[in-house]
């Protein structure tokens, strides 16, 4: 596998949030060396052990790490900057993020991106994926509840899995009648609603859609 299609896996799984990552401590040393051809004599200064050092050395070093010049901080410097060898050890620490991508060999990529595959399959089943249907009746021409429409919607969705989740009333208008005897003419107006009805059922993980999810987590890979 080229380095570009390793590149644009490792991308993917990283955009989509698939990696397990985890950050990694590191402790390096550096061996510093400030002068190894010091000559200046009148510097050498030996420590009540008997090591020779350079003085100006420990001091430079001392003042550097931001450690108060105290005898007994220049005593214990004085062994890192001997007059035979003015050198020290120094200690780097540093933070590196990890992941499981980066140790996973090419012929093992296609088993790695299965097990990533099954790993989503399992979190879709654990959750449940709701589905939503809208069904609508309007009154009748008099303005009353057609509960005989009402009744049919629900008995049908029931039959369906379908549960009845919220209702409301929408207005749609206004219906007037009007009616005349003899020299008399009366007339009557009726608010015509609609009854808004949202159904809900959980999303049926069937066979075809786990194939379907498949082929589009290959495709994005």
């Amino acid at each position: 596998m080229n380095d570009e299609l390793r590149k644009r896996i490792y991308n993917s799984l990283k955009e989509n949030n698939l990696l397990k990552t985890w950050t990694e401590n590191i402790h390096e040393t550096e061996e510093v060396v400030y002068n190894t051809n010091h000559t200046n004599d009148d510097d050498i200064t030996t420590a009540p052990d008997g090591t020779q050092y350079y003085k100006s050395l420990v001091i430079k070093y001392l003042t550097e790490k931001g450690y108060p010049l105290t005898q007994e901080n220049i005593n214990l410097s004085a062994r890192m900057f001997q007059a035979n060898g003015a050198t020290y050890t120094r200690n780097n620490y540093r933070t590196i993020e990890r992941d499981e991508f980066e140790n996973i060999p090419d012929e093992d990529i296609d088993v790695f991106l299965y097990s990533k595959i099954l790993e989503q399959l399992a979190q879709l089943n654990a959750h449940t994926f709701m589905d939503y249907a809208v069904e609508s009746v309007r009154d009748t021409r008099s303005g009353g509840t057609n509960f005989d429409a009402l009744a049919k919607i629900l008995r049908k969705r029931s039959e369906t899995g379908w549960r009845l989740v919220n209702t409301f009333t929408n207005e749609i208008g206004v219906n007037s009648t009007s009616v005349t005897i003899g020299n008399y003419t009366g007339g009557t107006n009726a608010t015509i609603d609609q009854i808004v009805m949202i159904f809900e059922r959980p999303m049926s993980m069937t066979d075809k859609k786990a194939q379907e999810i498949i082929n589009q987590i290959r495709s994005n890979s």
